[in-house]
């Protein structure tokens, strides 16, 4: 309050300095524009205390001035009222707190604060002079209501705009320039307003004071404008004053030059003030629209290293006239420059797939005649190099017109060809497991059954004399033995289950297919009269990495592949080369060859296109072999253009080296056997077998052997996996507690992995179908052997 005080004081000490008398009236009246910008700066809870401060200082310079405490207290009653007045009718109509960069807000100064609040309590103020003074009342009230709004016109926006502190955006150019403008206009106004009378003919140039008044709001904007207009009206008012100048040099009477100076100095004031703050608020909204362009800008370059991070790509349609634009990031999606892609929807509909468009044609179709809120299909879109890119499209009409019909519509895409990918090689996963789960339990079941086949045919090649028999037997040990092979290794295949790798010759294995597989690709067509000719093209090559009965098998799947893919007969050529590390082998047929979707989906478990019997799992088969032999496998082909397998097969390092197979140890002695088996023939052809030698017990379930078994009764335990009630490896561990020195055999259909839980508590695990002469005497042996260690603490 105390900068108010005195600033307000010095104002109305200004003031008074202006007075003409004997009116007692003064040419202007500052201390206004100081009141009402004190009241305008502060919140409305400080107004009553500014108030105070205005009223005490008003009256008592008043008093001191020389006028009577009456008419003091008066004028200060006045003089209060006013900037409280001006302040509510400005803010009330406002709705804020005006800075005057705006031009409305110059002209509710001008029509409210000068006009109508200052015009009222003039009124109250002309009522004093008029009563204490016998001045003219009219002519008070109008010199009265046209200095305090000149003091309100000059000062208020003044201080409000420098409160700003605008002087800190001034370089030294611009100050050099401000004191060039403020000279000037010093030195044309004293020409004007501080001229003796008898010069006033050649100096009554007023219009050369509008140009320096532009200057000043053009380039220095409402503290400017402000500025220059309190130094022109000071020496304006004061020229008049001393009777000089245009307005103080004519007319006798000092109240007519006064009316003249204050009607010149409000117009000149409202008009250079309007255009001041016109002025600036271009300048502001120009700046805003700068700042709007920088923010767009901004945004545009954040989408686009967005959609850049996200690899999207955005297209923007005119649906009417079929124009499209395709952005940078879609084209080259697809490989293309922009340049290369015509903006046009049928550029799109070229690229799509026949087989997606249908579906895309009809999901289109619906989301334009508004039946589906966005437009989300998955298709494939042909790359500049060929190939196929699954693409994500997420769109939406965004115009419609009054009938309905689209207009525009935008959108992106989304490559999403490693989704697909991922999501074919889940499938892939979860129908290898199906199948490895099926192969489990399959191979269980054949493993039960052919140790009852090959263990009796053993037993009875072993016991007969007779040629023909023995020869039988043989044969149905051989089909067995084969039989369970294949079993093994399909459970191994589907399960990713490696085998022992060896070295493998490709050409003689080869040849030993094609002859074994003779009447599939010579004999049969040439009797349908459709002829296959086969070209082996193999020079030599390394010896390559691999499972030789794997081998075997997947040159005959590719074999009868392509003699399948050849109803009509053709061509098959077999080649073979050295690369770096491995040997290229390529089967190549002329036959019907594949589409894109079916050759995506040819090493897929139970996938097939074949009309006739076939299970489906060749192609994956061979797939899964090569792959675990370090090879990888990939399929060329193309409809009615034929199929070209190639395989790229590891060569077989010299320095690599089978394990060698283990070795059993004979039996030492008969001993004491138990036999815990539910399979029927199982446990009849161990009975038989092991009783030749060895005293054995046989039970079908836990129970019935835990209840026979005390500790020392038994040497061995042979003990099935899967038994009704308690599973075999649980009875293991409680025929360990019972007997320690208990030898415990595991014999299982199962196909278990190595650290399998359920081997722990065995000494030895043998796989089903057995071979009797060999395997159950040697590991019978072993495990009494075992048991002799144990129980002498050895």
């Amino acid at each position: 309050m105390g900068g108010l005080a005195l600033g307000y004081g010095l104002a109305v000490y200004l003031g008074l300095l202006f007075v003409f008398k004997p009116h007692g009236i003064a040419a202007i009246w500052l201390a206004s524009g100081v009141a009402l910008a004190a009241l305008l700066m502060r919140p409305r809870a400080a107004w009553p205390a500014a108030l105070g401060v205005i009223l005490v200082i008003n009256g008592l310079i008043n008093w001191l001035g020389g006028n009577s405490p009456a008419l003091s207290l008066w004028l200060a009653l006045a003089n209060s009222a006013e900037p409280l007045l001006a302040a509510l009718l400005l803010e009330g109509v406002l709705g804020h707190r005006p800075t005057f960069a705006q031009l409305k807000e110059v002209v509710w100064l001008v029509v409210l604060a000068m006009g109508l609040g200052n015009g009222l309590t003039a009124l109250l103020g002309a009522a004093g002079p008029a009563l204490l003074l016998g001045a003219p009342f009219w002519v008070t009230w109008q010199v009265w209501w046209v200095a305090d709004g000149l003091g309100m016109l000059l000062l208020t926006p003044l201080l409000m705009t420098w409160s700003q502190r605008p002087w800190r955006f001034l370089t030294p150019a611009r100050i050099a320039e401000a004191l060039l403008l403020f000279g000037l206009l010093a030195l044309c106004s004293r020409a004007v307003f501080l001229v003796p009378t008898g010069e006033i003919g050649l100096l009554n140039y007023t219009y050369v004071l509008f140009p320096l008044l532009l200057w000043a709001a053009v380039r220095f904007g409402p503290a400017g404008a402000t500025a220059a207009l309190l130094l022109m009206g000071a020496i304006s008012l004061w020229g008049t004053f001393q009777g000089q100048g245009v307005f103080g040099a004519f007319n006798p009477d000092p109240l007519d030059h006064l009316l003249l100076t204050q009607l010149f100095l409000g117009v000149m004031g409202a008009s250079n003030l309007v255009l001041a703050a016109a002025i600036a608020e271009n300048r502001q909204a120009g700046e805003n629209l700068r700042q709007e362009r920088d923010r767009a800008r901004l945004g545009q370059e954040r989408l686009d290293l967005a959609l850049e991070a996200a690899g999207l790509g955005m297209w923007d349609w005119d649906v009417p006239s079929g124009r499209v634009d395709f952005d940078r990031r879609w084209c080259n999606m697809l490989g293309y420059r922009p340049e290369e892609i015509a903006g046009h929807v049928s550029s799109w509909e070229k690229l799509v797939h026949p087989d997606d468009w249908p579906s895309i044609r009809a999901t289109l179709d619906l989301h334009l005649k508004g039946e589906t809120s966005v437009y989300q299909p998955e298709h494939r879109l042909r790359h500049r190099d060929g190939h196929w890119v699954w693409i994500l499209a997420h769109g939406k009409v965004m115009e419609r017109d009054a009938e309905g019909r689209p207009l525009r519509m935008s959108g992106i895409h989304l490559d999403i060809s490693a989704r697909k990918w991922l999501e074919e090689e889940l499938v892939r996963t979860q129908r290898l497991r199906a199948v490895g789960e099926v192969a489990t339990g399959i191979s269980h079941n054949f493993n039960n059954l052919l140790t009852g086949v090959l263990v009796p045919a053993e037993i009875v090649q072993l016991s007969s004399n007779d040629p023909k028999i023995q020869r039988l037997a043989a044969t149905i040990i051989e089909s067995g033995t084969r039989a369970a092979e294949l079993v093994r290794r399909l459970n191994h295949s589907v399960r990713g289950v490696a085998e022992p790798v060896q070295p493998v010759a490709l050409k003689p294995a080869l040849e030993a297919v094609l002859e074994m597989a003779r009447p599939q690709w010579k004999d049969e067509p040439e009797a349908r009269g459709r002829p296959i000719e086969v070209y082996i093209e193999v020079g030599e090559v390394p010896r390559v990495r691999a499972v030789p009965a794997g081998l075997h098998e997947v040159l005959t799947n590719l074999l009868l592949n392509a003699v399948e893919a050849m109803p009509q007969g053709g061509t098959i050529t077999i080649r073979a080369q050295e690369e770096k590390t491995s040997v290229r082998l390529e089967f190549s047929d002329t036959g019907v060859g594949m589409d894109e979707a079916t050759r995506l989906r040819a090493f897929e478990p139970f996938f097939t296109t074949k009309m006739t019997v076939g299970n489906g799992l060749g192609l994956s088969v061979l797939h899964n072999n090569v792959t675990q032999w370090g090879g990888k496998v990939e399929v060329l082909s193309e409809p009615g253009q034929g199929a070209t397998f190639v395989l790229h097969l590891p060569v077989w390092l010299e320095e690599e080296a089978a394990a060698p197979p283990p070795e059993l140890a004979p039996a030492v002695r008969p001993g004491r056997v138990l036999v815990v088996e539910d399979d029927p023939a199982v446990s009849r052809v161990l009975a038989e077998v092991l009783g030749a030698r060895h005293q054995v017990e046989v039970f079908a379930d836990a129970e019935q052997a835990l209840a026979r078994f005390s500790a020392g009764r038994y040497e061995v335990a042979v003990i099935d996996l899967g038994l009704p009630g308690i599973a075999g490896d649980q009875l293991a561990r409680r025929l360990e507690e019972m007997d320690p020195a208990l030898a415990r055999v595991l014999i299982t259909g199962w196909q278990l992995e190595t650290g399998d839980d359920r081997a722990r508590p065995f000494d030895f695990v043998v796989q089903k179908p057995l071979r009797a002469g060999r395997e159950l005497e040697e590991l019978v042996g072993r495990a009494i052997e075992l048991h002799d260690r144990r129980t002498s603490g050895g």
